[in-house]
């Protein structure tokens, strides 16, 4: 059951893609040059892509991931709709991604 989640983001300008992989504890977080097993909130691998890049991402990200492990755990939603959650929280870290604020020397 591999999933993708997958966002935009500034550094690249382009969107990237973590694959994640439902297994008995979590999740497998895989992608260029992070990846491993993480439990059902994604943590660390989900954040620390995240953080390799740079994004801007959603406070609460990883509870919603958990919330999706559980919902396909218990048979609440199937592999479809759980791919369809997923990529709503792609969406939603690209939304943070693109609505920050440009500065000067900042960040542009």
């Amino acid at each position: 059951m591999d999933f993708k989640l997958a966002y935009w983001t500034r550094r690249w300008s382009a969107n990237t893609t973590l694959m994640v992989q439902k297994i008995e504890a979590g999740w497998h977080i895989s992608h260029l040059a992070i990846n491993g097993d993480a439990d059902r909130e994604g943590a660390p691998f989900l954040e620390s892509n995240l953080h390799q890049d740079h994004v801007r991402f959603p406070h609460d990200v990883g509870a919603f991931l958990g919330f999706v492990w559980e919902q396909f755990e218990s048979g609440e939603v199937d592999e479809q709709r759980a791919q369809e959650i997923i990529q709503e929280i792609g969406d939603w870290i690209t939304a943070c991604e693109t609505s920050q604020p440009i500065w000067k020397v900042w960040n542009s």
